[in-house]
């Protein structure tokens, strides 16, 4: 059995491979990349969480994602981007709990 993950980062993707970015106000930016959106059953998919910003990402709202899929934080780290700024990375495992496509609700 095959799972299929569409990821939305308040905006609507789909495919096989995800990368979504959206600009926040004050120049803050979520970015969600999934690694690889064709899974079989009882494998998970990877996802990365980016943001640069004032507030922490460890407080961002996973419940309706937790919903659909069991989630694991893998890692969480800061870093900077290519311009030098401060960012902060979630490494996630997203195990779903059902078979079929599965679409990810904006986060907030």
């Amino acid at each position: 059995m095959v799972i299929r993950i569409l990821c939305i980062t308040a905006l609507l993707l789909s495919g096989v491979s995800h990368a979504s970015a959206q600009r926040l106000p004050d120049n803050e930016l979520l970015s969600v990349e999934v690694s690889k959106a064709d899974k079989q059953w009882g494998q998970y998919m990877r996802v990365t969480i980016r943001y640069s910003g004032a507030r922490a990402l460890q407080d961002i709202n996973l419940h309706q994602w937790r919903e659909l899929a069991e989630i694991k934080i893998e890692d969480e780290y800061r870093d900077t981007d290519d311009l030098g700024r401060d960012i902060q990375v979630m490494k996630l495992r997203v195990y779903p709990r059902s078979v079929g496509s599965i679409h990810l609700p904006a986060l907030r």
